[in-house]
């Protein structure tokens, strides 16, 4: 009676070209899985799933349930509106309605359903528009739409206000929100009020791309087909946001070459179409840069996990933070981080990276020019892999913050039942307090 038992939710809209934010789904959902938690705690996992019934190979026990209308809609429109920047439900008021009809009625039977199952939270290992009627642990990325200046993908077609009512509303009914830095909670508590002790610090981790391993010969087949050589190529994978600020490095790059006169050096621009890639293609050309700057669009994990380890650096001008994924990623594969100086930034890599302003083409080309020198490049590896390893950001840890968290929400959550649900509208109606 004592356990909690937590649901982690997967819905089925998860997609590798989702960048960060599938992968660290995917690396947490999978440490989850593989972790030996507390005697007290019970992972059961809430998947939904679409098509064919799913064949799971999973240490804590799964409830399945089939996706209905509004999930097949929503996967069918966003796949559609991929280049769009917008959310789908943004476009047609009838989609909208149809949308949201469908997930009440779909949610008031998942809802029983946790209930019957004893479930005492659900977990979103990602944030969410669309969350059930129980008590949940919620997840915060960013409050980019706060903390930056104003781009498209956070303000326009309608994303500044959806994002609002996450923060404003989700957020506040939230039993616990989990932070992947310091300097991320702490901008959650500058731009919102909401009560202090219910924040709390996951860090941040590398996905599941340090694991992967490769021969010498699919190194160099890799390589090849990228058309670039060991250490003589920068790496950015991003996705073709607008703050991922491919327009700056892409100045900074051109000034490098101007000034080193090293036409071999090149640039690997990989990542999906976020709405600016044909801007940044224009860019290239413009500047007569389609010999040096290579843009494969998404890559798979194992050519990703080759560019990290054969590049000169990780080049991130990202204006967005306070984290990034790749930053961790990099220096687990000894490649040197060069990165925009965000103070989450600072607290993952500390004095070992090299950082600048990312409005700054200057400073960024000052970077890479300073990582051009053997020795430094070296030092930087060294450190920062001895850096990473024994820091807070590692999915080790974080599985055992998360271990913490969940043991001392036990007294609080154990204060009702899940039965109370049932009889709450009742008690409420008859005045009871």
């Amino acid at each position: 009676m004592n356990k909690l038992r937590i649901g982690i939710i997967v819905y089925p809209e998860n997609e590798p070209t989702d960048g960060g934010g599938y992968s660290y789904f995917n690396t947490l959902f999978k440490g989850i899985n593989d972790f030996t938690f507390s005697p007290q705690i019970e992972i059961i996992n809430i998947i939904f799933y679409q098509g064919q019934l799913p064949q799971l190979s999973l240490k804590n026990p799964a409830i399945l349930i089939k996706a209905g209308f509004g999930d097949r809609l929503k996967n069918f429109i966003k796949r559609k509106q991929k280049k769009s920047g917008t959310t789908f439900t943004n476009r047609n008021p009838l989609i909208s309605f149809l949308y949201n009809l469908s997930i009440r009625n779909r949610n008031k039977k998942v809802e029983r359903l946790l209930k019957d199952h004893r479930i005492d939270f659900v977990y979103y290992l990602k944030q969410q528009d669309t969350i059930l009627n129980y008590p949940f642990i919620a997840t915060l990325w960013d409050v980019s739409h706060k903390s930056t200046n104003g781009f498209p993908e956070h303000s326009l077609n309608k994303n500044y206000e959806i994002r609002e009512k996450y923060y404003l509303y989700t957020l506040n009914k939230a039993f616990l929100i989990l932070c992947e830095s310091e300097a991320g909670a702490t901008e959650l508590k500058k731009y919102y009020a909401i009560y202090p002790e219910k924040i709390k610090v996951l860090p941040l981790f590398a996905s599941n791309i340090i694991n992967c391993q490769a021969s010498p010969e699919s190194e160099h087949t890799t390589l090849n087909k990228f058309n670039v050589e060991k250490e003589k190529f920068f790496i950015y994978p991003a996705q073709f946001w607008p703050h991922k600020n491919h327009y700056n490095l892409i100045l900074a790059f051109h000034k490098l070459l101007r000034e080193t006169g090293n036409q071999n050096l090149k640039l690997v621009l990989c990542g999906s179409d976020k709405g600016n890639f044909l801007y940044i293609l224009d860019l290239i050309k413009s500047l007569s840069l389609t010999d040096n700057i290579i843009v494969p669009g998404f890559v798979s994990d194992e050519s990703l996990f080759i560019l990290y380890r054969n590049a000169i650096a990780l080049t991130m001008p990202t204006f967005l933070g306070p984290t990034n994924i790749p930053i961790i990623e990099a220096a687990h594969l000894n490649c040197p981080v060069l990165c925009s100086d965000l103070a989450g930034h600072k607290e993952i890599m500390g004095n070992h990276a090299l950082y600048f302003n990312p409005s700054d083409a200057e400073g960024i080309k000052a970077a890479m020019i300073q990582v051009l020198d053997q020795s430094l490049r070296s030092k930087l590896i060294e450190s920062a892999k001895a850096h990473i390893t024994q820091s807070p950001f590692t999915i080790n840890n974080s599985l055992q913050v998360l271990n913490q968290i969940f043991s001392e929400v036990i007294p609080l959550r154990k204060a009702w039942g899940v039965d109370y649900f049932l009889n709450i509208s009742f008690l409420l109606t008859i005045g009871l307090n």
